[in-house]
């Protein structure tokens, strides 16, 4: 039962940071500063240790590059 709960809260933190992301990047922000943000982020509300926070990152830009592409077809 413990594993749903983790992969729940995952999910809703990778929203949360894909959220601020996209916001970041429609404002016309460089990625490096996006991904040091989100970086900053995911220390300070969550405290995630170095492996998860590149995890989380990596997430992240998949879901990034499926949106840009998805617009793109658009």
């Amino acid at each position: 039962m413990s594993e749903y709960v983790q992969t729940w809260r995952k999910k809703i933190r990778i929203k949360i940071l894909s959220d601020i992301a996209q916001r970041e990047l429609r404002s016309g922000q460089e990625t490096g500063q996006i991904y040091e943000k989100l970086d900053k982020e995911m220390k300070i509300r969550w405290n995630l240790v170095l492996c998860t926070r590149k995890q989380y990152l990596e997430e992240i830009n998949k879901s990034l590059n499926q949106s840009i592409l998805a617009n793109e077809v658009l």
